[in-house]
């Protein structure tokens, strides 16, 4: 679910597809206790999975 303002935004939206693919990749359960350990102990800025996406929501556009 994106909010309007940014639901045509390519950008956002291959960032987006990158986390599905890392919850492929890693399972449902571990992709969520992962993320919100990362985010408590890293923040957003730093955390492994969102420099991932950010890396690859680039090279899919």
């Amino acid at each position: 679910m994106l909010k309007p303002w940014v639901a045509n935004d390519n950008s956002v939206i291959s960032h987006e597809l990158v986390h599905i693919a890392q919850q492929d990749r890693l399972g449902r359960e571990v992709l969520l206790r992962r993320y919100l350990i990362e985010m408590e102990m890293m923040d957003y800025a730093r955390s492994p999975l969102e420099l991932d996406a950010y890396a690859k929501q680039s090279r899919s556009l």
